[in-house]
């Protein structure tokens, strides 16, 4: 196909049933009329059982499935970004038609190229033994029988889906849970190519990130829209709850409703740094160039607010360049990234308010993890 690379991995180790499912989604209504997303899915569930899950990041699928040199830009290129979102719409709605009892349920939680595949299997209870036939039996009629043993069949697979997907996404829904809302939660970008310099960047602005938290927050029920900051006035802010992606320097909304907080984006001695408000001796100096995608060292400040100045809740997603906005923003709707982050907070966090400070390390080789350098909950 065009503009897509075929290539197949060794699909033996691949249990039956779930090979079984995979080629019922991609010769599904949903997924024949795109050959792209078909081969992106197949890709995914071969290589987590290939045993090279590790591999399954932008960069490598770019090169792997379309073509991509090794150096290129993702800032720039969002088509393995594009593709996953696609995919992961089309899978749902699948599951929104598909059988619920069945076997193998697959998966793709945004933030994440690594599949999760649920294969489901509910042990039948042991025969009862036979009743000494010298004394008498009430038998239960065997279509009663049928029917009990079926009703509690669905109720342990519903109980296991339900434990499997609380457990996976709790504090992922924990953590949004303040811009959850009868009313569409606003998502507010930076203008287009907020972050450019001279000449101008190829990044435009925050929208792909916008576009992930979307797809998120549609798959826990929440209705969103969109808008740049000259869209939106503070009677927006207090009717509906918002997230706020771009930092105070980029994001009129975000200075608004964040630097009156300990930490904060400022000018020190000339320099950009994010300034500890508490403590005027503590400061992180950030790139001069914040659009550049490989800078050594790169920032974010994320504030969570249950309940902001205008009312309803905020967070925002304040990153020094755009590549450091848009990982947080993907760590936030990581479960493991987000737990990693929040690991010394306080046991009543989801309760509280907070901010957080975290460093990203880049290299034209690799991406580090992301380390936590401050943190407030109040």
């Amino acid at each position: 196909m065009q503009g897509m690379h075929e290539i197949h991995l060794d699909g033996a180790s691949i249990p039956t049933d779930v090979r079984a499912e995979l080629d019922s989604i991609l010769a599904s209504e949903e997924f024949r009329g795109s050959q792209r997303c078909q081969a992106f899915l197949r890709h995914i569930v071969e290589a987590f059982y290939a045993g090279t899950a590790d591999s399954l990041k932008e960069r490598t699928l770019g090169i792997a499935l379309f073509g991509r040199s090794p150096d290129y830009d993702t800032g720039a290129d969002a088509i393995v970004r594009v593709t996953a979102l696609e995919t992961r719409r089309r899978l749902a709605r699948y599951h929104h038609a598909a059988h619920p009892m069945r076997p193998v349920v697959i998966t793709l939680t945004p933030g994440t190229y690594v599949p999760s595949i649920d294969q489901r299997s509910v042990e039948l209870p042991p025969a009862a033994q036979p009743a000494e036939l010298s004394r008498p039996v009430w038998r239960m009629p065997l279509r009663l029988v049928f029917a009990a043993v079926g009703l509690c069949l669905v109720m342990a697979v519903a109980l296991a889906a339900w434990a499997f997907v609380h457990a996976r996404s709790s504090v992922v829904e924990s953590f949004w849970k303040p811009v959850r809302s009868a009313k569409k939660t606003i998502l507010c970008t930076s203008k287009p190519n907020a972050y450019a310099i001279s000449p101008p960047s190829a990044v435009s602005g925050d929208s792909n990130l916008a576009l992930r938290v979307q797809d998120m927050l549609s798959h826990i029920g929440q209705p969103t829209r969109m808008a740049i900051t000259s869209d939106l006035s503070e009677s927006d802010l207090r009717e509906a709850p918002a997230v706020l992606i771009g930092s105070s320097g980029t994001n009129l909304w975000t200075a608004k409703l964040t630097n009156s907080f300990r930490f904060r984006y400022a000018i020190v001695d000339g320099r950009p740094v994010i300034r500890d408000q508490q403590d005027a001796t503590r400061f992180w100096e950030v790139s001069e160039r914040p659009d550049a995608t490989h800078a050594a060292l790169d920032y974010a400040v994320i504030t969570r607010l249950v309940h902001s100045q205008y009312g309803p809740g905020v967070i925002a997603i304040a990153g020094s360049s755009s590549l450091s906005t848009h990982t947080s923003g993907l760590a936030l709707m990581s479960r493991d990234s987000l737990a990693a982050m929040l690991r010394d907070a306080p046991d009543n966090w989801p309760q509280k308010n907070l901010q957080i400070v975290i460093c990203y390390r880049h290299t034209q080789s690799r991406d580090f993890a992301p380390e936590v350098l401050a943190a407030v909950y109040w």
